[in-house]
């Protein structure tokens, strides 16, 4: 259960990184064109995360689906 709770901590904070990245692009976006393009570059590593996030979790159930499938020993 802890392990869940993490889990949804890293979430919500990944979500909200996200929400400041978009929010900091909105404002670098009038600052003209340089400030421009490290903007979008900034917002495609940032909100990145929860994508990551979601292929992680993805894997690990997987694996377990697999590892339950086919037992070692």
């Amino acid at each position: 259960m802890n392990d869940v709770r993490k889990g949804d901590d890293l979430r919500g904070r990944a979500f909200e990184f996200a929400c400041d990245i978009v929010r900091l692009n909105d404002d670098l976006f009038r600052r003209g064109s340089s400030a421009r393009q490290l903007g979008r570059q900034l917002l495609n590593s940032g909100t990145s995360v929860g994508a990551n996030l979601e292929e992680a979790d993805a894997a690990q159930i997987q694996f377990s689906i697999l590892n339950s499938l086919f037992p070692e020993g």
